[in-house]
């Protein structure tokens, strides 16, 4: 009966162990962790990142360590990078400003997260956009460095824009915006070319007209 518990146990560990510690054909051992520091302190060696982008970067690391739960981006999907999204859009907006929310798990701090009304949720257009050109970052380094990683991966399909179309941000050009240009001194005449905007008797015809 031992060695029957034995042998289940060695099983789950296996199981465990698959999506944890794997290696590639060539036989060369995933190490995800390992990389994401070569790829801090090139980026700082060769002055790509100062001191402050390099603490984000780790940030960001650990944080999608928690909402993935391993360290092994071997095994990553492009819907574990959408739920890592889900979780900067769940946090809440004084993430990171406690020292408990660096010992928290994701479930933890989602909980902490939907206290807060949910349109004051998340970390911000900016700073979601920053983790997911971070991970971005990170992939590409972990393909070069000769590590097997998904190709689709693609974290910067999910950057979040403030407007499908920036333009719907501007207001309208009315006819009463078109009369209030139109009057001023440059169309209806100025003092002088030194003094465009005095109102005077001189138009002069160039490119400001």
């Amino acid at each position: 009966m031992r060695a029957a518990n034995a042998g289940q146990c060695s099983l789950i560990v296996a199981w465990i162990c698959q999506c944890t510690v794997s290696s590639d054909p060539t036989g060369r051992t995933r190490q995800p962790l390992r990389a994401r520091r070569k790829l801090i302190s090139e980026k700082v060696k060769f002055k790509r990142w100062g001191n402050k982008t390099a603490s984000q970067a780790r940030q960001t690391f650990a944080l999608f360590g928690k909402s993935l739960n391993h360290d092994d981006l071997s095994c990553i999907s492009q819907k574990d990078l959408s739920d890592f999204k889900d979780l900067l859009l769940g946090l809440s907006p004084t993430y990171g400003k406690s020292r408990e929310d660096k010992d928290l798990t994701a479930a933890q701090l989602l909980a902490k997260g939907a206290v807060v009304p949910p349109g004051k949720r998340g970390v911000g257009v900016d700073a979601t956009n920053r983790h997911l050109n971070f991970l971005g970052q990170l992939i590409k380094s972990i393909q070069a460095q000769g590590f097997a990683v998904d190709s689709a991966l693609n974290p910067a399909a999910l950057r979040t824009q403030e407007s499908a179309d920036p333009m719907d941000e501007v207001l309208p050009w009315t006819p009463e915006h078109r009369r209030l240009l139109y009057a001023q001194p440059p169309f209806t005449g100025c003092q002088d070319w030194n003094k465009r905007m005095v109102p005077g008797e001189r138009i002069y015809h160039d490119g400001l007209y």
